[in-house]
């Protein structure tokens, strides 16, 4: 469903947990970097560019960014009741208690090329 909206250009951004990222032990993504991104079978589907990282606390993310997810029905309602309990089951993964002011890492990315 999401390689369907990233090619149909509807989202063209994403969010993950800071702490997440902390958690695991991973580099942050940046500015300029290139993401393949595989289907259900690990074949290449889309080449990804991201164009901007922002850091920003989960209360204070923008419709404007919400919309870009490209999800549900594209309001800033609807992604904060998806995206708490999505961040609220991944803070138990990682030992967390999930607070509005918790930092998630909003990247906006350009679809390179469909590799379908």
């Amino acid at each position: 469903m999401l390689i369907s909206l990233i090619k149909a250009k509807v989202k063209r951004a994403t969010c993950s947990l800071l702490w997440s990222w902390e958690f695991d032990g991973e580099r942050l993504p940046q500015e300029g970097d290139i993401e393949i991104v595989l289907d259900f079978c690990n074949r290449p589907v889309l080449l990804l560019q991201t164009t901007k990282v922002e850091m920003v606390p989960f209360a204070k993310v923008s419709s404007e960014f919400a919309a870009a997810e490209g999800e549900g029905d594209l309001s800033i309602e609807y992604w904060r009741a998806e995206h708490w309990k999505f961040f609220g089951r991944e803070c138990q993964r990682i030992g967390r208690q999930p607070v509005a002011s918790m930092v998630l890492v909003c990247e906006t990315f350009d679809l390179m090329a469909d590799l379908d």
